[in-house]
C-alpha cells in the first residue's frame, strides 16, 4: 500500500490540498494551480496565469509543527537534495521560479520559501547536510539522505 493510500497519508494530502486552495485564494483569481504532470518532477503543482503562462513550480508540504518549533530549529526547513535537483532542472527548463509552501498544521501559519529564480539559481540562504537520518514517510521508518536546510526569513511566515 502506498503512503498516500493510508489514513495518515490522506490527512496530509487534505492539508496540502487546503494549502493549494489557500494559495489560489490569495492570488485573487490571477493564478491557478495544476498538479504537475511530469512524472520526474517531484514537485506538486505548477502555477499558471489566467492567460495560461507558467508562473512557478510549487512544492506543498504539511508538517505537524509550530512556528515556535521552527524557531527552535534555527528557522530552517529541510528538503531532500534529490527534490531540489529535479526541481532545479525544471526551473531552468521552463524558466520559472521554484517555491516551497509548508502548512504548519499545528499553528496558524504558512511558510512560503522562494528557493530558485527562473534561471534555477538559489535565492534563499541554505546549507547542505550529508547522510542525515530522516523519517522515510509520513507513516514512519528511517532513511539517510542528503538534505538542504533552507533558511526561513520573517517575511516568509504568513498567517493562514
Amino acid at each position: 500500500m502506498l503512503d498516500c493510500q493510508t489514513k495518515k497519508g490522506q490527512v496530509y494530502i487534505s492539508h496540502e490540498n487546503w494549502t493549494a486552495n489557500w494559495i489560489e485564494d490569495r492570488a485573487n483569481g490571477k493564478t491557478k494551480l495544476r498538479k504537475f504532470k511530469e512524472l520526474t518532477s517531484r514537485a506538486d503543482r505548477v502555477a499558471f496565469s489566467i492567460s495560461g503562462a507558467k508562473q512557478a513550480l510549487i512544492e506543498i508540504k504539511a508538517r505537524n509543527m509550530t512556528l515556535n518549533q521552527l524557531n527552535n530549529w534555527g528557522n530552517e526547513y529541510m528538503i531532500s537534495e534529490d527534490k531540489i535537483n529535479k526541481c532545479q532542472k525544471l526551473s531552468v527548463k521552463y524558466k520559472i521560479p521554484f517555491f516551497v509552501f509548508v502548512n504548519l498544521i499545528d499553528d496558524k501559519y504558512i511558510l512560503r520559501l522562494k528557493v530558485l529564480n527562473n534561471k534555477g539559481e538559489f535565492v534563499i540562504p541554505y546549507r547542505i547536510e550529508y547522510d542525515k537520518e530522516t523519517q522515510s514517510t509520513c507513516n514512519g521508518g528511517k532513511k539517510f539522505d542528503n538534505v538542504y536546510m533552507l533558511k526561513a526569513s520573517p517575511e516568509s511566515i504568513i498567517p493562514k
